[in-house]
């Protein structure tokens, strides 16, 4: 399994991306139809009063291989994005559009998670991907990689 690990200006928590097979996919429950999930996980310490103390998080975007184009993780990214700020930014991001769409109780009172017209943030994602997909498209397209390369564009 091939993973890389972001840690973007100093997260509070690693973002781990990994490339799945179509096996591995269909062994965790998804479909052929699925390009990639995110999942955030928390693991905690405590102490001799039974406190919990020393939260560890980390966020683990899983792509299948076969479609691992920009587009599929940066949709997966918006979801990962969102998840770190609903874990350390609780205060500021409060309303419907943050609430975790996957949650059990979200689901149902508000239809399908994975539908964009039914979850907030799944429209954010999609759209997100898909502008991602356009500009890359169009920066190869036209040639301006052989200007620019994309690691100097920072």
């Amino acid at each position: 399994m091939k993973t890389i690990t972001l840690h973007p200006d100093g997260l509070k928590c690693p973002i781990r991306v990994r490339l799945l097979t179509l096996g591995e996919m269909k062994r965790r429950g998804f479909s052929t139809e699925d390009f990639g999930f995110c999942e955030t996980f928390k693991s905690v310490h405590f102490d001799k009063d039974g406190n919990e103390s020393d939260p560890q998080y980390e966020i683990l975007i899983s792509v299948l291989d076969t479609k691992c184009g920009v587009g599929a993780v940066a949709h997966e990214l918006v979801h990962a994005a969102c998840s770190y700020c609903r874990m350390f930014y609780p205060d500021e991001f409060t309303s419907e559009f943050w609430t975790d769409a996957h949650d059990e109780k979200y689901m149902v009172e508000h239809g399908d998670a994975y539908s964009p017209e039914e979850n907030p943030e799944e429209r954010l994602a999609y759209l997100i991907s898909n502008m991602t997909s356009e500009f890359w498209t169009e920066f190869y397209d036209r040639g301006y990689d052989k200007i620019c390369k994309p690691k100097a564009c920072k």
